[in-house]
């Protein structure tokens, strides 16, 4: 099956294709449309030069990839030419064609061991994925194509290294850890809650009013949380699926701090020392990335919540984002634009919110990367928070716990503190 799959992906991505696609690229900055056409030139010549070995083509793809990973990296991302994000994508097709090349040749193939081919084709998804963070989908999205192609019918299965119970007695064990001191601000009553809530109250009551709600127990017909699913998400599940796939993990304890990075690596990579190691004592986040474009079997788990649907933009329009890590992981008091159904897939969270109107009271940062976050570190106790943020004491908030197939609706604007009391993952669900 995987053979007659390749070879009809590996039909969208002849040099002729590539070669169009090259020439088409376009750059506003005269300087860099320059060294692009130089480079793409090269690429194009290289291609389809037979004489060349593999071996100097992917000497040249790494190179070229190196360049381009720069200007990827050079600025704010916003402000990267989408042309460049194009080139390394197509790039890193030319560099994973190359790959694939090499472990479809038997001859090369008998002088690797069983091994080194999965490595190589590991490598090859890790290339796909990199191409898909940083780059654009192009060719009918091949480098989606083919890393799933190779992580269903050609890399082994990923063993399934933790129980199901086990994993829900060790979150029973994280909740009684709660540290309570989050929840005895005076100033901080429970989020309004809604055992069940129509779409029409939904917007009269909360939305129109830019009023948080926790509606409970809202999830139990996604396949993610429906026990009796065999697309029930956990631990295990997230890595038989997307064990071998390369996404960017949030390094450090939150995004405020001096030390904190991002790297890619795999979900496997991850779990392993991320969530199952508890001797672990740097944090690593699966935050805000959009997994489901990458892999978009996944959304067959889950479904987009009715209530997003009551925004100015259709559903197609709704920006998802998982948030998965160990407990303990923490996004810092801060605010987004748009409407967010927070859902709770599984393990517990605590939230902190204060409403737009309460933000002369929060001391958000002067920097313009953070001009929507404050300077307020919530796990404070309220006398140490007083002392360097006087105003905060005049503030007025809401909190609640985030339990697994709970939503929590957040207004646009509205300052909100996550931290995870257990493993856990959620989704966002952002919304005009």
């Amino acid at each position: 099956m995987e053979n007659s799959a390749l070879s009809s992906l590996l039909s969208n991505a002849t040099n002729k294709a590539l070669e169009w696609e090259f020439n088409n690229l376009s750059f506003k900055d005269p300087t860099a449309a320059a060294v692009s056409s130089m480079l793409t030139n090269q690429l194009t010549i290289s291609i389809n030069d037979s004489s060349i070995s593999d071996r100097e083509h992917f000497m040249l793809f790494e190179v070229a990839l190196d360049f381009v990973w720069e200007k990827l990296n050079t600025g704010h991302w916003c402000s990267v030419e989408n042309s460049w994000r194009r080139l390394f994508t197509l790039i890193s097709i030319l560099k994973a064609r190359t790959l694939l090349y090499f472990t479809k040749d038997n001859e090369r193939k008998q002088l690797l061991k069983a091994h080194d081919v999965s490595e190589l084709n590991q490598d090859i998804v890790k290339i796909c994925d990199i191409a898909l963070v940083m780059g654009i989908s192009i060719l009918d999205n091949f480098c989606g194509k083919l890393a799933n192609i190779l992580c269903a019918y050609v890399l082994p299965p990923i063993p399934d290294h933790v129980d199901n119970s086990d994993m829900k007695s060790k979150r029973r064990r994280e909740d009684s850890n709660y540290d309570t001191n989050l929840g005895r601000s005076k100033n901080v009553v429970s989020v309004p809650y809604e055992d069940s809530l129509l779409v029409e109250d939904f917007v009269n009551n909360y939305k129109c009013c830019n009023k948080p709600v926790l509606i409970k127990n809202a999830l139990s017909h996604w396949p993610a949380i429906s026990e009796n699913s065999n697309r029930h998400w956990s631990v295990s599940y997230l890595q038989k699926v997307t064990g071998y796939r390369t996404v960017p993990i949030e390094i450090g304890s939150r995004y405020t701090d001096d030390d904190w990075t991002q790297t890619m690596m795999t979900v496997n990579d991850f779990v392993n020392k991320y969530v199952l190691n508890k001797s672990q004592n740097v944090k690593g986040y699966l935050a805000q990335h959009n997994l489901f474009d990458q892999i978009p079997e996944l959304r067959d788990d889950f479904d987009i919540p009715e209530y997003c649907y009551t925004g100015e933009d259709d559903s197609d329009d709704t920006a998802i984002n998982i948030w998965f890590g160990p407990s303990e992981t923490v996004s810092p008091l801060h605010t987004d634009p748009k409407h967010n159904c927070l859902c709770q897939v599984f393990g517990k969270k605590y939230v902190r919110l204060y409403t737009e109107d309460q933000s002369e009271y929060l001391s958000a940062f002067e920097n313009g990367i953070l001009s929507n976050t404050s300077e307020i570190d919530i796990e404070q106790d309220e006398s140490s928070i007083a002392k360097s943020f006087p105003m905060f004491s005049k503030a007025r908030g809401y909190e609640c716990i985030l339990e697994e197939g709970d939503i929590l609706y957040i207004p646009p604007r509205c300052w909100h503190f996550v931290k995870s009391l257990s493993t856990s993952c959620s989704l966002s669900f952002w919304f005009q």
